[in-house]
């Protein structure tokens, strides 16, 4: 749609920008989305209570859920792997949305999975276990941000005033959400504008926003991908966030 100029902008993934302009789509960054905390993750490794697995280096030669192939949660789990001293090709990965990976866990589909709130949530309600945060493993234990707001370089470079405007709400909407004292307004918004139960989202762990988008909060993902061979060539993250 953005590169269509069906919308002038719209929030995805860095590793998925940069892959696309790889493949010559003229995509560029305005704004941070969420970003990872070493104490707020958001993604974990999970197992079912009852499963042996207890480490991660006892994952070798079992089947692991991800919500999607080459993506950052399928690629931090290599690298977890890898700096775990695991061949991440004793791993089977497989495909599958994040409210399926619960029930596939319980019925022992895969013996391990990707998951994130609320269904982590749900998961560990009935025992489900944490083994680790793959996020971990992707900048060190440092901050980085794994969602971004998108646009077009044609479109940011003829409305700088737009790309300005844009970034200053994000940054005011996003020191507004991770003031503690508005998770119970963030948590009724989440229940409205999603249609879950309230129940669930109460439960659920908040996620913090980046208030800025510099190189250092990207290019580990970058360089993550060029690590596992999902980029044929190094990306700068400066390349890839409009100068407005």
């Amino acid at each position: 749609a953005v590169a269509a100029w069906q919308a002038q902008l719209a929030c995805s993934a860095p590793p998925a920008i940069a892959s696309a302009v790889n493949q010559g789509l003229p995509f560029t960054m305005i704004a941070p989305g969420i970003q990872y905390t070493k104490d707020n993750p958001g993604s974990f490794l999970m197992t079912t209570a009852s499963s042996p697995i207890t480490e991660v280096s006892q994952l070798g030669g079992t089947t692991v859920a991800v919500n999607a192939l080459n993506t950052l949660p399928h690629l931090a789990t290599m690298a977890m792997l890898q700096d775990s001293g695991l061949d991440p090709q004793s791993v089977t990965f497989v495909n599958m949305a994040f409210p399926n990976i619960g029930q596939a866990l319980e019925t022992g589909q895969v013996q391990s999975g990707i998951m994130q709130p609320p269904y982590q949530q749900d998961l560990e309600s009935h025992g489900g276990q944490r083994l680790a945060s793959p996020y971990d493993f992707v900048n060190g234990g440092e901050p980085f941000v794994y969602t971004v707001w998108f646009s077009t370089g044609d479109f940011a470079a003829q409305n700088p005033d737009a790309v300005r405007a844009v970034r200053a709400a994000m940054t005011e909407i996003s020191q507004w959400a991770n003031d503690p004292a508005n998770a119970d307004a963030r948590r009724a918004i989440l229940a409205e504008a999603t249609g879950q139960d309230p129940g669930v989202v109460a439960r659920s762990t908040l996620c913090v926003y980046g208030t800025t988008l510099t190189p250092e909060l990207l290019q580990s993902q970058f360089d993550l991908q060029r690590r596992f061979g999902t980029l044929p060539g190094p990306v700068n993250a400066t390349d890839l966030i409009a100068a407005a």
